[in-house]
């Protein structure tokens, strides 16, 4: 009975609060500016809105299929984005994460230094304040998508 019992119990556990998952604004400014520090392009693309990522998926797309059978745009490709493989054989998301990391660490977002002031819940919508050093107060619009809270991507935010 015991055994049984802990296979039930242990997925549950599991499952559980990804650590990716932001459940509140501070706690989605706190994973952010996590995951821009460290670059991970993976983790931030966790944390963008799905409309988001769609959007930098067809760039990616873009640049890829302006890559295919062009050995040398191929090479700058993996050379702009730090890869190991020929980024036209690369799954694109994969290697939308990986443009995103590169992305990241060339132009840093202002969310990077932001404090945090205060959110504002408006039904499945989070409206996150905070403050950017000598940009003063920003709203930034977050959406809950699969049990998180994302926002949707704005260059040179």
């Amino acid at each position: 009975m015991r055994t049984w019992i802990a296979g039930i119990v242990l997925p549950f556990v599991a499952v559980g609060c990804s650590p990716k998952e932001a459940k509140s604004g501070r706690e989605f400014l706190e994973k952010f500016q996590e995951a821009e520090r460290a670059r991970d392009g993976s983790a931030v693309w966790n944390l963008i809105a799905k409309e988001s990522r769609e959007a930098l998926m067809a760039e990616t797309r873009k640049e890829v299929d302006g890559a295919k059978g062009k050995p040398e745009a191929a090479e700058k490709l993996k050379e702009r984005y730090g890869l190991k493989e020929d980024p036209t054989q690369m799954d694109l998301e994969k290697l939308t994460q990986a443009r995103l990391g590169k992305e990241l660490e060339a132009h840093p977002t202002g969310l990077i230094q932001a404090k945090f002031v205060e959110e504002k819940e408006q039904g499945e919508q989070v409206v996150l304040v905070v403050e950017i050093e000598g940009k003063g107060k920003k709203e930034i619009g977050l959406l809950r998508e699969e049990g998180t809270l994302r926002m949707k991507w704005v260059a040179g935010l």
